[in-house]
């Protein structure tokens, strides 16, 4: 997950202030989806329940809700360059969605394993 985000800054570095901005973002939009994405799987492990098809699914909205939600407040209410935003949004999306599926795959393997 660094290395895409460390990848991402340095190329929109050399493609100019515009880049940059959309980048930087694009960035906080998705880490604070990608945080707020994983919690179920999180509250769901600290209560000790097994992680059902209802977290994946209500983490998988309230994923995506967010992200729809800071898209729209940035271009809205910040001059963002729309193209850049867009693209380094979808990159980072797909970056974090690969990361909660990774973190439940294996949330869900450990309490398989608990249970034999």
């Amino acid at each position: 997950m660094a290395g895409v985000f460390a990848t991402a800054v340095g190329v929109s570095f050399l493609s100019g202030q515009s880049a940059v901005n959309g980048c930087f973002w694009a960035m906080l939009v998705s880490v604070i989806a990608g945080i707020g994405g994983i919690f179920p799987f999180i509250r769901a492990k600290l209560s000790k329940k097994t992680i059902s098809g209802e977290a994946v699914l209500i983490a998988t909205t309230l994923r995506m809700l967010l992200v729809i939600a800071g898209m729209v407040i940035m271009l809205l209410f910040t001059k963002v360059n729309v193209m850049w935003f867009m693209i380094w949004l979808a990159i980072f999306y797909v970056a974090m969605l690969a990361g909660e599926v990774y973190y439940a795959i294996k949330v869900v393997n450990e309490q398989r394993i608990a249970k034999s």
